[in-house]
């Protein structure tokens, strides 16, 4: 259960109703509840809360993938609005997506479109480096967006599908005004290194543009990695021709939408930098110390060791 140093474990997710999203992912991918109750008092006070909050948070995830899961948060008592609801696929500023793979792409935008959830286009086949997949990028409740990946088969070689119709996260995407910057922070501050570190002109139109751009906007993309070939990656975009806004004032907590990425070391001290990480009770890990490293353009990834 605990994936010491291989990437992000859990995302971590702001929602305005836990039961909806509990139903939700019941339906999409037969996930399950392992944990509801309230969030410890301490973790709130780290995440600065007022003394009227009282979160609840629920972790979900599917019963034959134990080792990743997404952590719903929703903030009773008080005003928590979304950081990207009304955000464009260019618009900076926060955590964008969660990408999923799957066995069916097919009956998950379905499924999804039974929900009342959209998406930026339909399912279309991109090609990346040496893989082929189809793809939809969901548009969710509370400004949460989820890139589906159904891997293909090329050139008459056989592929094995995703076990499950809706697997585990495997890696967030954000998108940036200044890729160099953040690639680097990921670099310097964490360690971790890109694995594809260039321009994309996919053909495929992932997100909403005008058809006549598509394959003709160019993006500058970074994939980072704690440990090679590991899930819990995140993927860094820049777009180079569309100005989006910068959204990355409305990421700061409370608020809905994809909040932090919590990643699990054997040892907090390296970045503690004199501090003394906050000591919280994490189910299902128990008793934990936290560090917040603040990412440059909104979002956090949360840094946890057993205590």
């Amino acid at each position: 259960m605990w994936t010491n140093g291989t990437g992000w474990q859990e995302v971590v997710t702001g929602v305005g109703d836990l039961d909806r999203w509990i139903d939700a992912f019941g339906h999409l991918g037969d996930w399950t509840v392992r944990h509801r109750g309230p969030m410890d008092p301490r973790l709130a006070a780290a995440w600065s809360l007022p003394r009227e909050a009282e979160p609840e948070e629920v972790v979900i995830g599917h019963p034959a993938a134990p080792e990743r899961w997404m952590r719903l948060v929703q903030f009773h008592g008080i005003d928590a609005p979304p950081a990207r609801a009304t955000a464009q696929a260019w618009d900076t500023g926060g955590l964008f997506s969660v990408l999923i793979h799957s066995s069916d792409i097919a009956d998950v935008l379905r499924r999804a479109q039974s929900l009342g959830w959209g998406s930026f286009n339909d399912i279309g086949l991109m090609e990346f480096e040496d893989r082929v997949l189809r793809n939809v990028v969901l548009r969710a409740p509370d400004g949460c967006n989820f890139g589906i990946y159904e891997p293909q088969a090329r050139g008459g070689k056989t592929i094995a599908l995703p076990p499950h119709r809706l697997c585990p996260p495997a890696t967030v995407q954000q998108v940036i005004r200044d890729l160099g910057r953040t690639r680097d922070f990921f670099r310097d501050t964490l360690g971790w290194t890109p694995w594809f570190d260039g321009e994309t002109r996919l053909a495929i139109n992932q997100f909403g543009m005008p058809d006549n751009f598509s394959g003709k906007v160019p993006k500058k993309v970074a994939i980072v990695q704690a440990a090679a070939d590991a899930p819990g990656q995140v993927e860094l975009i820049q777009w180079t021709v569309f100005e989006g806004r910068d959204l990355s004032g409305r990421a700061a907590l409370p608020h809905r939408g994809h909040i932090a990425l919590r990643w699990m070391v054997p040892d907090i001290s390296r970045w503690a930098n004199g501090t003394t990480p906050a000591r919280v009770t994490l189910a299902p890990y128990g008793e934990v110390l936290m560090v917040p490293v603040m990412l440059p353009e909104g979002g956090r990834v949360e840094v946890i060791a057993r205590a």
